[in-house]
């Protein structure tokens, strides 16, 4: 690894809403190009551990895993490769639970026709133990293979694996194996779930794993294989299912938003252990979408539902290029509406960020007549919908900006995290758009000279707070939040991809971000 940018640590340090924040900003790093993004582990005694993974090969990849030690200036102090049993491996991520590193690889097994799916525990010193195997599936063709995740707990306590049959064949049946695994690393329970209905009926929306080993499932389970409406009734059941981890007994019960349409549905835990389910509704069958619900559940039993229609005020603030019409002229927001994350903080009050992410295919002719295509990435205003400890979805906040980019969605969206009575939000943000207020139009982000990595903070009753980290001048890069990791109650991780102009080359960047109260 070479370091192609170097500068003095640099600390800035500002007072948001009596609060102080201070962000440490590392050096520029630059990784080889077959490189993934480093995976921040753990902080330990002032230092930062990372995991990175080279792939080589064309048609089939071997890994090189490496774990990286910086100290607390983010000088990195060691590069260790870590050695696994077999070359032949996929990688499928990695946690750090319980004082160590647990590194998750399938092996397959051609010649069997078996897929193996394992952990191999990682000391910080660098020294990999044998490989625990926690399924095997035998499979006859190459799309037999499952799709498989690894959830850990917000408490870094428990992992849960699992593996879907979901290739969306309206002849095969779906089905799903759950495996939940306690921090050294045995398995808790397992269990293999086999549902009536087809791969193309059923679609899992979202999942979480709680403290106790225990697991929640959220489903869209269409009544048949066409998807279609009946009746202008909705032609599916949004399906709640709690697999307890006394022998995983399953307990299955239906959401229902008043004849309302689901469009989309998240779960989230809180450390209390109440789950919150938060999604976006039609009041029609093929219409725009209408307004938001909220779900409180409790030991797998609903002791709260809410919901909420955008009002004239919300639409007219979002615009009208954000909003549309149904059969019967009734207005909501446009379908290229998604979820993108969900922060509670320390009331029970939740923040819910959607933006309008889509894209656009541009086709041109030249003087030859050969036709091309090309395609531009759009994301649009963060919308965040608050919701009060008492379930009422009571504000819609606008973050406006306007970013587009031609190559990937890579640069555009945001990431953030909550503490105690606020949400840390951070993403790019145009030049001209920082200097004016809230609530008013952005100009659209694509010229990369413009960009300035920006945090914003939002509190409970919906103010806004925007400061400047650094401008595209500062370090000849732009600022891709890759992902968020808390290090302690009041400190916080960032790791970021940073991209030059007329380049394709990325580099990387860790920060800490102390909350000072």
């Amino acid at each position: 690894m070479n370091k192609i940018f170097t500068f003095m640590m640099i600390l800035i340090a500002w007072t948001i809403s009596a609060q102080d924040v201070t962000v440490a900003l590392s050096p520029l790093y630059k990784f080889p190009k077959n490189s993934s993004v480093p995976e921040f582990l753990c902080e330990n005694n002032g230092e930062y551990y990372f995991l990175r993974s080279e792939a080589h090969g064309l048609f089939s990849f071997k890994y090189n895993f490496f774990l990286e030690k910086y100290n607390d200036s983010f000088e990195q102090v060691k590069s260790k490769e870590i050695s696994v049993s077999k070359d032949d491996i996929n990688y499928n991520g990695s946690v750090y639970i319980n004082q160590k590193l647990a590194l998750m690889i399938s092996d397959n097994d051609k010649d069997r026709d078996i897929i193996s799916y394992k952990i191999v525990p990682i000391s910080l010193e660098g020294k990999s133990s044998k490989p625990i195997t926690v399924s095997k599936f035998k499979y006859e063709r190459k799309r037999d293979i499952p799709t498989t995740s690894w959830i850990l707990t917000n408490d870094t306590t428990k992992i849960l694996f699992m593996a879907e049959s979901d290739n969306d064949s309206k002849k095969e049946n779906y089905q799903i194996h759950l495996v939940s695994i306690d921090d050294n690393l045995n398995k808790i329970w397992d269990k293999t779930m086999k549902f009536s209905k087809t791969e193309a009926q059923v679609k899992m929306l979202s999942s979480v794993i709680n403290p106790n080993g225990e697991v929640y499932l959220l489903y869209k389970i269409y009544d048949d294989k066409k998807r279609e409406k009946k009746d202008d009734k909705a032609a599916y059941e949004i399906q709640l299912m709690y697999i307890k981890n006394d022998s995983a007994e399953v307990k299955k019960f239906a959401l229902n938003i008043s004849d309302k349409f689901i469009k989309s549905a998240n779960l989230r835990l809180r450390d209390n252990g109440e789950l919150y389910s938060v999604g976006l509704y039609s009041n029609t069958v093929d219409g725009p979408t209408h307004g938001v619900f909220f779900l409180k559940i409790v030991d797998g039993e609903v002791t709260l539902s809410t919901k909420r229609e955008f009002s004239e005020n919300d639409l007219e603030k979002l615009g009208k290029r954000k909003s549309d019409k149904d059969k019967s002229g009734e207005k909501g927001l446009k379908d290229n509406f998604r979820f993108n994350d969900m922060q509670i903080i320390e009331d029970g009050s939740a923040f819910v960020t959607v933006e309008p992410n889509y894209v656009v295919e541009y086709k041109s002719t030249n003087s030859r007549g050969v036709m091309s295509t090309s395609y531009v990435y759009y994301s649009e205003d963060i919308i965040i919908i608050n919701i009060n400890p008492q379930g009422d979805i009571d504000r819609l906040s606008i973050l406006p900006k306007f970013q587009s980019n031609p190559e990937s969605t890579l640069f555009l969206s945001h990431k953030s995290f909550a503490y105690k009575d606020k949400v840390y939000l951070f993403y790019n943000e145009d030049e001209d758009n920082y200097k004016n207020p809230v609530g008013s139009k952005p100009k659209r982000t694509s010229y990369y000279g413009d960009f300035i990595a920006t945090m914003t903070t939002l509190d409970k009753n919906g103010n806004f707070d925007r400061k400047a980290l650094f401008s595209y001048e500062d370090s000849d890069s732009i600022f891709i939040p890759d992902s968020i990791e808390k290090i302690s109650p009041s400190k916080y991780i960032l790791v970021a991809t940073k991209r030059k102009l007329f380049t394709s080359k990325s580099t990387y960047m860790f920060s800490t971000i102390q909350i000072n109260n």
